[in-house]
């Protein structure tokens, strides 16, 4: 294919009317998501802010323990499926 029909199929794909019609049609159900997980990410954080700060030593790690705490909430939020039990099994770092 090339560069001119490439760019023809991408303009026509990313009609921004489309777009925006297909995100106003998604956004109450997108909102409602929002507002019922960014409550329990938020508790988490805090949690594992608490404990960091409990455990005392530097703040520097501190974004790396809250990126393996939004890593493993994601993961207990998952259905249980061969693959994300993999991930588990696997080192995350």
């Amino acid at each position: 294919m090339g560069p001119t029909r490439r760019i023809a199929k991408w303009n026509a794909k990313f009609d921004t009317e489309r777009v925006k019609g297909t995100l106003d049609a998604m956004r109450p159900s997108m909102l409602q998501n929002v507002n019922s997980v960014v409550p329990m990410i938020t508790a988490m954080e805090l949690q594992v802010k608490q404990i960091c700060d409990g455990a005392g030593g530097a703040h520097h790690p501190v974004p790396f323990y809250l990126c393996f705490g939004r890593e493993m909430w994601k993961l207990t939020r998952e259905q249980p499926s061969p693959v994300s039990r993999s991930r588990l099994k696997r080192p995350c770092w």
